[in-house]
C-alpha cells in the first residue's frame, strides 16, 4: 500500500543500450491482436480457439479488443511519428488467439487450459522466448506441466495477478515458473484494483495506460489507440523488459 522505491521503469535509459531486436519474439496469449495495426511490430499470429472468427491470431468478435491493448505495451513502434511506444519496440509480438471475449463486452469469456497449453507448445517450436498471459483461469495440471517444460527449455513467462483488489493472485500467475506481475499507478503506489500478497514477483505500470487499440472504428475507442487500466497491462510491460534483456544477450537462460 506504500509508495514503491525507485519505481519508474527507466525505459529511455534502457533504449540507450537496445530497443530490442526482431529475433526476440513475445507470445501474447489473449483475445487476438489486430494483425494490420500500423503501430505494432509483430509477426503473423496463430488461432487456437476455433470457430470464433479469428484468422492468423487476429481478434474474432467485436469485443476481442484486449489483446491489441496488451500487445502495444510490448512492441508499439518507436520514432515512427504516430501513436505510442512499447517498452521493447523493436522486438516482435506474436498473437495466440486463446480467449474469446463475451458479448456484450466484459472481462469474461471462453477459453480453457488445453487451449493455452497448445499455444505454449506452438511457441516452443516457433522460436518464442517470452510469453504473456493477461488472464486468469482455473488451475489446470497439464498446463502447469507445459509451463514448467517450456521454462526449462529457456522460455520466460509472465502473467497478470488479477484485478480484484484483494489478497491472493490468479492462475497461471501463481505458478512458480511464471513471473506474477501486479500493477502500480503513476505515483508509484499499488493500483487499487491490483491483487496483492504472496507470490507476486514484480510490479509495473498498469493504471491509465495509453496503448494500441484495434484500428479504425473497431475496438474500445474510435481510432487506433485508447486508455485502459489493469494488471493486464503491467504484465506485458514486465515481459517487454525481459525481451530487452534477451535482445542484449540472447544466450541468457
Amino acid at each position: 500500500l506504500h509508495q514503491a522505491s525507485d519505481w519508474d521503469m527507466d525505459a529511455p535509459e534502457a533504449w540507450d543500450i537496445t530497443t530490442g531486436v526482431s529475433t526476440i519474439r513475445v507470445l501474447i496469449m489473449d483475445t487476438g491482436v489486430d494483425q494490420a495495426h500500423p503501430d505494432l511490430n509483430q509477426d503473423q499470429g496463430q488461432t487456437f480457439l476455433m470457430n470464433q472468427g479469428s484468422v492468423n491470431g487476429g481478434p474474432g468478435n467485436v469485443c476481442d479488443n484486449h489483446g491489441t491493448n496488451v500487445a502495444g505495451c510490448v512492441s508499439a513502434r518507436i520514432n515512427n511519428g504516430i501513436g505510442v511506444v512499447g517498452v521493447a519496440p523493436n522486438t516482435r509480438v506474436v498473437s495466440a488467439y486463446v480467449f474469446a471475449a463475451d458479448i456484450p463486452c466484459s472481462n469474461t469469456g471462453l477459453t480453457n487450459g488445453s487451449i493455452l497449453m497448445n499455444a505454449l507448445a506452438w511457441a516452443q517450436t516457433n522460436n518464442v522466448r517470452v510469453t504473456n498471459a493477461s488472464l486468469s483461469i482455473g488451475s489446470f495440471p497439464a498446463l502447469s506441466a507445459k509451463y514448467a517444460e517450456t521454462y526449462a527449455a529457456g522460455m520466460v513467462h509472465f502473467a497478470a495477478t488479477g484485478n480484484d483488489g484483494q489478497l491472493g493472485i490468479g492462475y497461471p500467475s501463481s505458478l512458480p515458473v511464471v513471473c506474477a506481475v501486479g500493477a502500480l499507478n503513476r505515483f508509484g503506489n499499488r493500483a487499487g484494483f491490483s491483487n496483492f500478497g504472496g507470490g507476486i514477483d514484480l510490479v509495473a505500470p498498469g493504471d491509465d495506460i495509453f496503448t494500441t487499440d484495434r484500428s479504425g472504428p473497431s475496438g474500445n475507442a474510435f481510432g487506433d489507440y485508447n486508455f485502459t487500466s489493469g494488471t493486464s497491462f503491467a504484465s506485458p510491460y514486465a515481459a517487454g523488459v525481459a525481451a530487452l534483456i534477451l535482445s542484449a544477450n540472447p544466450s541468457l537462460t
